[in-house]
Formats: structure tokens, sequence, C-alpha cells
């Protein structure tokens, strides 16, 4: 009862290692979405800092031209300071227009940054479950001296290697037969 315990478990690894090694360019994917997501994020972050002093630039001019029309309140209104007053009241809504414009950008800015963020931590997640079969895959190798073969997914197949690591038995086996009966074959290969 407890060898077949024992056998089921090691199936169940033998399969989870399967699944884990037949997507064996994940590594390289993980490798190259991380550098595009550090790309993105260097570009997001120097974006944001433009915004930033953009923003900074604008609430200047607003200030200043508030102070001006502050001076200009003091001081007796004749037309001619009535105009320049208005164009004044004009620009300082044009600024502000463009301040809130600017604001806009800074958030959808910040926005991206936390989802490039998100993006970079679940590929680093990826890149160490991928680093983790594949030490797993090697521990399961030298322990078994048995390679699996991934290419014929109807099938169990693999290299058996001798003691000497120099030679290699190739073997093949139906799908068909018990996790048992497996094991025995490969035993008394």
């Amino acid at each position: 009862m407890e060898d077949l315990k024992r056998m089921d478990v090691e199936k169940s690894l033998s399969h989870d290692i399967l699944h884990v090694l037949k997507n064996g360019k994940d590594i390289d994917d993980v490798s190259i979405a991380i550098e595009s997501s550090q790309s993105l994020l260097s570009h997001c972050e120097a974006e944001c800092l433009l915004t930033r002093h953009e923003l900074e630039v604008y609430e200047k001019k607003i200030e200043a031209v508030k102070k001006m029309i502050r001076e200009v309140e003091q001081e007796s209104v004749s037309d001619d300071d009535g105009r320049e007053l208005a164009e004044q009241l004009q620009v300082e809504r044009s600024l502000q227009q463009e301040l809130r414009e600017i604001e806009d950008k800074h958030a959808s800015s910040k926005e991206l940054a936390a989802s490039v963020d998100k993006h970079n931590t679940d590929l680093q997640r990826k890149q160490k479950d991928a680093l983790r079969s594949s030490d797993l895959l090697s521990m399961c190798a030298s322990v078994t001296n048995i390679i699996p073969d991934f290419d014929d997914k109807s099938r169990i197949s693999g290299y058996i290697l001798n003691g000497s690591k120099s030679k290699c038995e190739r073997f093949d086996l139906e799908p068909s037969i018990s996790p048992v009966e497996l094991c025995n074959k490969l035993w008394k290969m």
C-alpha cells in the first residue's frame, strides 16, 4: 500500500516536471519581457518628471498672473488697463486649462508606472518558478539517471544514463501501462 502511494507521488511529480518543461522558452521569454518592462518603466519615470516640471512652471505662471491681477485691482482701472486685465484673465484661464491637462497626464503616467511595476513583479515570479523547475529536473535526472524526452507527448520516452554517464540507452514505453509496471520496466533496463 505504501509503495502504491509512493508511486502515485512519483507519477504526480514527473507529470508536474513534464508540464513545467513543456514551455522551455519561458525563461527566455521572461527575460525579454523583463527588459521590455524595465525600458517602459524608465520611459514612464522620465515622462513623469517632465510632467512635474511643466506643472511647476505653469503653477508659477498662474501665481504671477494672479499677483498682477491683484496689483491691477488695487490701482484705478482705466480702459487700457481693463483690456490688459481681460487679456491677463484669458491667459490665466488658458494656463489653468494647460495645468489640468498636465495633471491628467501625470495621473495616467502614475497608473502606467503602477501597471509596469505589477508586470515586473509577475515576470520575476515566473522567472523564479522556471528556474526552480529547471533545478528540480536537474536534481531528478542526477538522482534517477533518467533524462525524459518531451518531443513525443503521446509516449513515455527518454534516455537512461549508465554508471559512467558516457553511454545512453533510449527507452520508449506505452503510456497505457500502470505506474507500477512502468517503474518495474525502467528498473530492469
